[in-house]
């Protein structure tokens, strides 16, 4: 289950890095003074895909273990 839900945040994590490279890098820049301002933003994106892989993780688990329970059940019927 770790690494079917890897492998989706792998994919995720790259199209939300180039999207925020290629869409709000050169927004940032122009609009905010602020130095490192896109470096915190893919930080904050790499933080809150931590937390939606954990999700993502217990999901499937509980997926996996719903189907044995089923599966046990229709054994012992």
């Amino acid at each position: 289950m770790g690494r079917k839900a890897s492998t989706i945040m792998f994919t995720l994590a790259i199209v939300l890095f180039l999207s925020e490279e290629f869409f709000l890098e050169d927004i940032i820049e122009s609009n905010v003074s602020i130095p490192y301002v896109g470096l915190m933003a893919k930080g904050l994106i790499a933080i809150i895909l931590k937390f939606f892989e954990s999700g993502l993780e217990s999901f499937f688990l509980n997926q996996e273990k719903r189907k044995i329970i089923k599966q046990e059940k229709s054994a012992n019927s």
